[in-house]
């Protein structure tokens, strides 16, 4: 995407998140910076004083461009579709050099924009995402449950069922899949439904009640041999909670940014008290869908044990003696293993003291607990075995070991000192 067009995509959010007739309490569209990654640098729009490497940029001439400061600098290394702090402000960022100009760019500027929003307006209600590669995505009872909560979600906004009588199943479904959870992960989901769902729903000004049916579709096929379950699902399900409490609660918007506010918390305050935990059980057929899930759940850990067989010869980096300081990738193209493993099917971008490690497009096996990544050896790759600094085309380390792994393949080490 072109600067230009860049531009008319911010004017398009701007104006969305403007609309009279769906203003979150406090939201200010302008009070936060908008940085877009493109082709030719960052486009930063309404930061009052950029940092050193930026330069004032003209309005193009005819353009549909909101008014406020222009500029154009180097892109932050391993910026991503998030925010971040840049000259002492608080920056959403959205990479668009590969996007097409359209309503996708825009709800992804939007979605960042608000995500900035709820930075200032709850500073501490941040996703953990340090505990994701934890969360329990392939727990069949965990998914079946998940998936009788998201039929119900769907029938809501599918319109086959009230909104009340939603409210009572799902607080009812999800007090039972929760006695069932270790208790961290409440908290956790609370935090992930309140950050994504309500950018998500902060999306949803971009093209109305049009998102509806792409909300319940995702719903349906969510939690599916854990599709999702450790984030992505929480986009959806928060959003359509939203939608739930627009119905039933008065003032909901301020009462969803007040402290320590969470969606099941609102949910439950709306609602009424929740229908009979066996009965809602039986309704949703979650028996069969207990079923389901323990066959799918052994089907994709055959599925994905046959995928990592095939990486012979692989290339496996070891970090544990420097490990990441920094993340980036895309959450909603990850599946969360047993024993703190991820597996990632697009951009990963992990950094240490003194290395980076950065491929375009997985897979990558990230090993939290070993300290550790794979993936399959990257054709053409070569290297000397020995000690050094080491500067590929996926990872840069100041220090590292390199000898022959098994089968052909390469192990390099991560070392925190050059020896």
């Amino acid at each position: 995407m072109d600067a230009p067009s860049a531009l008319a995509c911010l004017a398009a959010a701007r104006r969305a998140a403007q609309h009279p007739d769906a203003r979150w309490p406090g939201w200010d569209f302008d009070a936060h910076p908008v940085g877009l990654a493109l082709p030719e640098g960052l486009l930063l729009w309404g930061h009052p004083s950029p940092p050193p490497g930026f330069a004032p940029l003209p309005l193009p001439a005819g353009g549909d461009a909101p008014p406020g400061p222009l500029h154009l600098g180097p892109v932050p290394d391993g910026l991503a579709n998030s925010t971040l702090d840049l000259g002492g402000r608080r920056v959403a960022t959205a990479r668009l050099a590969d996007t097409a100009p359209g309503p996708g760019a825009v709800r992804l500027i939007v979605h960042e924009a608000f995500h900035a929003f709820q930075a200032q307006v709850r500073p501490d209600a941040g996703v953990p995402s340090q505990q994701t590669a934890d969360y329990p995505e392939e727990d069949a009872a965990n998914n079946a449950l998940a998936r009788a909560e998201n039929a119900c979600l769907a029938a809501f906004l599918e319109g086959t069922r009230g909104a009340a009588e939603c409210a009572r199943d799902l607080t009812a479904l999800r007090a039972v899949r929760y006695a069932c959870l270790d208790p961290a992960w409440p908290a956790y989901e609370a935090a992930a439904e309140w950050c994504e769902g309500g950018a998500q729903l902060a999306e949803a000004l971009v093209s109305g009640p049009g998102e509806r049916p792409a909300w319940a579709a995702a719903l349906r096929r969510l939690n599916r041999a854990g599709e999702g379950a450790a984030y992505r699902r929480f986009y959806a399900s928060g959003a359509a909670i939203g939608l739930l409490l627009a119905e039933l609660l008065p003032g909901w918007r301020a009462r969803w940014l007040a402290p320590g506010a969470t969606p099941t918390g609102l949910l439950q305050a709306a609602g009424g008290e929740p229908r009979d935990a066996a009965a809602v059980l039986g309704d949703y057929g979650v028996a069969d869908l207990l079923a389901e899930e323990a066959a799918a759940t052994a089907a994709r850990r055959r599925e994905i044990e046959g995928l990592l067989a095939q990486w012979v010869p692989a290339l496996v980096v070891e970090v544990a003696a420097a490990p990441p300081t920094s993340f980036g990738f895309d959450p909603t193209r990850r599946r969360v293993l047993s024993g703190g493993r991820q597996l990632h099917g697009g951009w990963t971008r992990l950094a240490g003291p003194g290395w980076v490690f950065d491929v375009p497009e997985g897979p990558v096996l990230e090993d939290r607990r070993a300290g550790s990544l794979t993936l399959p050896l990257p054709v053409g790759l070569c290297l000397d075995p020995g000690r050094g600094a080491l500067a590929l085309p996926l990872l840069r380390a100041e220090a590292a070991r390199v000898a022959r792994g098994e089968a052909g393949g390469w192990r390099i080490v991560i070392e925190r000192e050059a020896r």
